[in-house]
């Protein structure tokens, strides 16, 4: 099996920039937690309250568009 010339390269970049997306995802998510002190959203999850997750996947999925944008750009 012979395998494609930059192979290793492009793996370890994927890893490299999913871990990026990960911790970008995590951060943006406690800027917005911050942003917004009048809501729990850990409570009001521990509650059932499909409302705020509804907020939070719409919050993960804008942010993982600006990071796919961002990493598109950077590798072309």
């Amino acid at each position: 099996m012979h395998l494609p010339e930059h192979f290793v390269g492009d793996i370890i970049a994927t890893f490299g920039f999913a871990i990026i997306a990960i911790v970008t995802l995590l951060v943006g998510y406690k800027i917005y937690d911050k942003m917004t002190p009048d809501c729990d959203f850990d409570a009001e999850l521990q509650k059932g309250n499909k409302a705020v997750a509804a907020v939070i996947i719409g919050l993960f999925v804008a942010l993982a568009i600006i990071v796919a944008t961002v990493a598109h750009a950077i590798i072309g």
